[in-house]
This record gives structure tokens, C-alpha cells and sequence, in this order.
């Protein structure tokens, strides 16, 4: 009888829980009459929604300076914390020509990276230029995690996953990364869902490979 009646329950819950909502994520050129939003803009939105927790997980950043104001200002105006997981090799990437355009001597700058004697050393020396080249707000920071493989000179994995989740309810799962072409001029589709138990559910395979040490 306990049995039955703890699968009753789960049953009228999921029967009295309300659907998910979802909202069309969209990047580029719309020449006709949709009702998507624009990733540029949702994506500011979404981090000025904050109050508790953020994460952010994506394969390329960019432009940080621009896209990351209103998540900096929601870690100021509220005990906010944020944690980031980005792929260590593609990030070094990024920060190579985030240190030419700003006119910034690169080999000064990755000398850390380049006298690194394991995977972890040189993508902790990418997390540092992270906070120096593409977070120029200053305290408060996110916590950068990254999969040592990520980091290795000869790449054999990749952390491609783009998303966001704001205090375990808010998510955006996009094909867009988190740079300049990626926000504002590429063709590029995603899906906000407004359910807490989705967001849950996605927040617990990074807080696995934190857990696992898979990711430092």
C-alpha cells in the first residue's frame, strides 16, 4: 500500500506540474515575422535575471567586455556566484586575438602557458589570461573549470556544449557560442525553457565532473 501510494503521488505531481515553456533563440538575419528572440539580447536578459546562481558552459568566448556586463552586475547587486566551463585549447585560441587586437605582446603573455610541463599547468595560465583579457570588470569573478584533455597541445576531445542556467530554473541550450559572431551575426537557433526540474537535470552532469575531478 506505501508503495502504491508513493506511485500515486508521482503521478498526480507530474499531472499537476506545469509544462514547460519555451521560447526560440536566434542569431542572423529573420526576413519574416517570427516570434523568436534575438541571442543578443536574450542572453543579457537572462543573466539580469539572477539572484542565486549561474553557469555557463561553452566552447569559444570572445568579446567578454560585451557580453558579460549584465552577468557582472547581477554577481555586484546580488550574492550571485557563476561557474564557467570552457574547452582550455580553443580559449587559448580566443585569447591570442583578444591580446593582438588590443595591441598586447602575446608572447609576453602566454609564457606561462608555453613553460607548463602538464595539461593543468598551461590551461590554469589560460584561466588567468581569461580574467585579465576577456572578464575586465574585475571582483566579482566566475570560477573557470576546464577538462585537462581540453588543454593538451594534441587535442583529442573537446567540450562543444553550449548553455546556460540561471538559479537552477532559467535555461538556454544554443548551437551559438559565447563570441561576437556567435551573439549577433551567424545563423545560429536555441531553445529557453522556463522548468526547473530541466534545469536541474542539466546542472547535475557538471556538477558530476566536478565532483569526479574530471574537470579542475
Amino acid at each position: 500500500r506505501k508503495e502504491q501510494h508513493r506511485v500515486d503521488g508521482r503521478q498526480a505531481e507530474r499531472r499537476h506540474r506545469q509544462a514547460p515553456t519555451l521560447t526560440l533563440v536566434w542569431t542572423g538575419d529573420d526576413p519574416g515575422i517570427s516570434h523568436s528572440r534575438h541571442t543578443r539580447v536574450f542572453l543579457p536578459e537572462l543573466f539580469a535575471r539572477a539572484r542565486e546562481h549561474v553557469l555557463v558552459a561553452g566552447y569559444s568566448f570572445d568579446h567578454g567586455a560585451e557580453l558579460f556586463p549584465a552577468l557582472h552586475k547581477a554577481m555586484v547587486d546580488n550574492p550571485v556566484t557563476a561557474d564557467f566551463f570552457v574547452d582550455a585549447n580553443q580559449l587559448v585560441e580566443r585569447l591570442k586575438q583578444a591580446a593582438r587586437a588590443e595591441g598586447r605582446d602575446w608572447s609576453l603573455l602566454s609564457a606561462p602557458m608555453n613553460r607548463a610541463q602538464s595539461a593543468v599547468e598551461r590551461g590554469r595560465a589560460a584561466v588567468a589570461l581569461f580574467y585579465t583579457l576577456m572578464w575586465p570588470f574585475g571582483d566579482p569573478k566566475p570560477k573557470v573549470y576546464f577538462d585537462p584533455r581540453t588543454a593538451e597541445r594534441t587535442r583529442m576531445i573537446s567540450l562543444h556544449a553550449k548553455c546556460v542556467v540561471i538559479d537552477h530554473h532559467y535555461t538556454l541550450i544554443t548551437s551559438a557560442n559565447f563570441t561576437d559572431r556567435g551573439q549577433t551575426r551567424n545563423i545560429e537557433a536555441g531553445v529557453a525553457i522556463d522548468d526547473r526540474p530541466f534545469a536541474a537535470s542539466l546542472e547535475r552532469p557538471w556538477a558530476n565532473l566536478i565532483d569526479a575531478g574530471v574537470v579542475v
